[in-house]
């Protein structure tokens, strides 16, 4: 994978830098390398998007729930100033709009070295959501979800993989299909 992301770059490296139009799309879901694709486009001097811009959380949540666009979603993110996006999500979910917004941009798609690499990583991850996603009582004194962003976190989770054409909350919640997997997959020996 590290020669794939070497190889982005030095194709990236040439481009010219605009702020409000997307030049670089990144398309790889959430544990293949999204936020060192990040880092490495700020060292070539673009302002990236990933994960959620905590200003913008309630507007996903309003994407999360229909009352907004994946193309308002997209406008926002651009005319933050953002020129490139690093995959993750939920921003992953728009790869498709971001592409058809922004035709000559470069989509970068992140993978892992192997199906079940990813698999374990983001099992692990999402084996918190138990912590996260519980509601407060004498029994589980847990606060999170007193705290907005949290509470928004868990109505964002139900949208990841629909653009695979998961059911909401089978990427997060459920199993992970087979198909889903080879979408992380690269064995960049071929």
């Amino acid at each position: 994978p590290m020669r794939s992301l070497a190889l982005a770059f030095w194709c990236l490296a040439g481009l010219a830098v605009a702020a409000s139009e997307i030049q670089v799309i990144g398309a790889g879901l959430g544990r293949t390398g999204t936020l060192s694709l990040q880092a490495a486009l700020e060292i070539l001097g673009y302002k990236t998007h990933h994960f959620v811009d905590l200003s913008h959380a309630e507007r996903w949540v309003d994407w999360a729930e229909g009352r907004a666009s994946s193309e308002e979603m997209v406008e926002m993110i651009s005319s933050a100033g953002y020129n490139a996006t690093s995959g993750d999500n939920p921003t992953a979910e728009l790869f498709a709009e971001q592409m058809r917004l922004f035709p000559n941009a470069k989509v970068v798609l992140s993978v892992r070295d192997t199906a079940e690499k990813w698999e374990a990583s983001w099992k692990t991850l999402f084996s918190t959501l138990y912590v996260t996603e519980h509601d407060f009582s004498p029994s589980f004194p847990s606060f999170l979800q007193l705290i907005p962003l949290f509470r928004n976190f868990k109505k964002i989770r139900a949208r990841m993989g629909t653009h695979l054409g998961l059911a909401p909350f089978e990427l997060t919640h459920g199993s992970i299909p087979r198909f889903c997997l080879a979408h992380v997959f690269c064995d960049v020996r071929r």
